[in-house]
């Protein structure tokens, strides 16, 4: 009868070892970083051109998309995104980090 207490008494003190550890020495790490909005820069100019390039099937199309963007000064660190839908569906993601940057130009043939 003391071997099962004697057991019992183990189990328990593995897992709270085991949750001690894991509380302690916690090995996740920070992925989305936030960085403060800067109120003092502005968007000056942002544009988006869709052109076709040629019809390759039908109703299916080869189109070129540009974009375009430029901030009143150049920002540490930017993040450029466009969506491009057709018929309520999206069809395309641009999605781009820049560091010290003020102005970004994106062209993609979709």
């Amino acid at each position: 009868m003391r071997g099962i207490y004697i057991q019992g008494a183990t189990v328990i003190l593995m897992i709270i070892l085991l949750l001690l550890s894991t509380v302690l020495n916690p090995t996740s790490e920070e992925t989305i970083k936030f960085f403060p909005l800067d109120p003092s820069v502005e968007f000056t100019s942002a544009d988006t051109h869709l052109s076709l390039v040629e019809q390759t099937g039908n109703d299916q199309y080869l189109m070129k998309w540009e974009t375009e963007s430029q901030l009143s000064k150049p920002a540490y660190l930017r993040q450029d995104v466009s969506l491009l839908y057709m018929d309520g569906k999206l069809k395309g993601v641009k999605g781009l980090w820049k560091q010290e940057e003020q102005k970004h130009c994106s062209t993609t043939r979709i």
